[in-house]
């Protein structure tokens, strides 16, 4: 008896996290803490359905994956997934790129997302602090947040300003920088 209910007691512990379906859904058919092995055959298996994004007009997105830049990060020191991140296809002036992420915030906001924070100059490629993040929003289910951002694409000595957007779970950004929320004004 003493056996059965160590076994049964144990068999969680060795369980737990292997079904990731369970964990939460980032986008498609990718969940937060994956393996990322996982996620790069189900996106090999799938191109079709992830390298164009479109998430509005003129909103073209894709995934990749290769070996300096990935759509699938792990964390550090395990193998799993930790976020999902989609990449502009294209790259615009400042005054597109302005609009642009206006009309991605405003599609997200169809959709029931939240704003929780964002830096003055979210949506400003001139004045944009690259060290900080951009927007936030909050999903309906409040399982995941998304971050639209601005990022420096350097191809040699050509540096562009482009979109990219990065989708984690809810739980872990408040779990690993919770303050930076509550410190914050109300939006």
């Amino acid at each position: 008896m003493k056996k059965t209910l160590l076994i049964l007691l144990i068999i969680p512990i060795f369980s737990s996290g292997q079904d990731y379906k369970k964990d939460v859904k980032l986008y498609g058919d990718f969940y937060f803490n994956m393996p990322t092995k996982d996620a790069i055959k189900i996106f090999e298996e799938n191109l079709e359905k992830y390298e164009e994004i479109v998430l509005g007009p003129d909103l073209k997105f894709s995934m990749f994956n290769n070996p300096i830049l990935s759509s699938f990060p792990s964390f550090q020191n395990r193998e799993n997934l930790s976020r999902i991140t989609f990449f502009a296809q294209n790259y615009y002036s400042n005054e597109i790129t302005k609009t642009r992420m206006n009309q991605l915030k405003k599609s997200f906001e169809e959709k029931k997302y939240k704003v929780l924070l964002k830096q003055e100059y979210w949506d400003t490629s001139e004045l944009y602090n690259m060290r900080q993040y951009g927007i936030f929003m909050e999903s309906p289910n409040k399982e995941t947040l998304v971050e639209l951002k601005l990022v420096e694409d350097c191809m040699l000595f050509d540096c562009k300003t482009v979109i990219r957007i990065v989708i984690r779970s809810h739980e872990m950004v408040m779990r690993t920088h919770g303050k930076l929320f509550n410190n914050k004004k109300k939006l």
